[in-house]
């Protein structure tokens, strides 16, 4: 079960227009403060990046591409996509 809280999400300046603001699309909930606002697009991409994520490393697998046909074991840039889903899911 992922732990992210699905997007998605938008940004906003807090008044002091020194910070960034990241909150929910669907309720309106604060989801984030970014201490620079110029990070508050990236952590307001989290859920598209993420489930964009999953979507490649799965149509990957399926295709059978993620894996060495010698060794069985997974290639760099998948094991690396793989680990990075697996962080952001808490995992």
């Amino acid at each position: 079960m992922s732990k992210h809280t699905p997007g998605p999400w938008y940004t906003t300046t807090r008044s002091s227009d020194s910070q960034g603001l990241i909150c929910s699309e669907v309720d309106g909930r604060n989801i984030a403060v970014s201490y620079n606002p110029r990070d508050a697009d990236l952590i307001a991409a989290a859920p598209d990046l993420l489930s964009a994520a999953e979507t490649l490393l799965t149509d990957a697998l399926d295709r059978d591409e993620c894996h060495d046909e010698e060794t069985g074991e997974m290639y760099d840039d998948w094991a690396a996509l793989d680990e990075a889903i697996r962080k952001a899911k808490g995992d």
